[in-house]
C-alpha cells in the first residue's frame, strides 16, 4: 500500500470517529515510530481541521462532527485525560 493511501485511510477513519489515538494508528496501519511521525505530519499539514491533542492522538476540530472549535485537554488525577471543546468565536 502506498503511503498516500494510508494517509487517506487514516483521514477517513478520523472523519468517521472524530478522534483517534496514535497507538491505534500504529496498530491499524502497522507503522513504526518514523512512519507514525510522517503520518501525523501528513495529516496535520493537509487537513487544518485536524488537531494534535497533547501528543496522545488526533481530533477533528471543525466541520459537522465538531462545530465547537479547538480542543482543550487537561490531565486529571490518575492520569485520565479530559478534553473539552472551546467554542469558536
Amino acid at each position: 500500500m502506498k503511503f498516500s493511501e494510508i494517509i487517506d485511510q487514516a483521514s477517513d477513519l478520523l472523519q468517521r470517529n472524530g478522534r483517534i489515538t496514535y497507538r491505534v494508528l500504529k496498530r491499524e496501519f502497522d507503522l513504526d515510530d518514523a512512519q507514525l511521525e510522517d503520518l501525523k505530519e501528513g495529516l496535520l499539514f493537509t487537513h487544518p481541521e485536524i488537531e494534535d491533542v497533547d501528543g496522545h492522538g488526533l481530533v477533528l476540530t471543525s466541520g459537522e462532527r465538531n462545530p465547537y472549535g479547538a480542543v482543550e485537554c487537561h490531565k486529571r488525577v490518575g492520569g485520565i485525560l479530559k478534553c473539552y471543546y472551546r467554542r469558536a468565536a
